[in-house]
């Protein structure tokens, strides 16, 4: 690129040039797309790493959960636990009886009601039967 006389350029000189600057450019476009894929990995890999951060927290939260269920668990003391009554021991009949008494007044009430409503319903459908189309 030196030439003998400066100030002088000739044109393989100019060719030169344009030749490194090819290569320059070259260079330029290719480390670009290495930075462009390297960039990418890395936004790849710092989502992953992102979900597995959460995912790592939402199992430490189930597990404190059931630690501090399990942990009340074990902490009670069973000694000061008032013992429950035990209730009278009924027969099956009198459970059956009490069950289809109760079933009964149930639809007592239901019939009862369902008259109430009926009445009603026949008055607004009369009110709508009567008018003309």
């Amino acid at each position: 690129m030196a030439s003998p006389a400066r100030g002088r350029r000739t044109l393989a000189d100019d060719a030169l040039l344009m030749e490194r600057l090819g290569a320059l450019s070259e260079r330029f476009v290719a480390r670009s797309k290495e930075v462009d894929v390297s960039i990418g990995e890395l936004t790849r890999e710092s989502v992953e790493a992102e979900v597995r951060t959460r995912n790592t927290v939402n199992k430490f939260l189930m597990l404190c959960n059931t630690q501090f269920i399990e942990n009340r668990v074990y902490e009670e003391d069973l000694d000061d636990v008032p013992e429950e009554k035990e209730a009278p021991q009924r027969s099956v009949k009198d459970l059956w009886t009490n069950a289809l008494a109760l079933g009964v007044a149930a639809l007592k009430q239901k019939i009862f009601d369902d008259d109430q409503d009926d009445d009603d319903d026949d008055e607004a459908e009369d009110i709508y039967n009567s008018r003309p189309l």
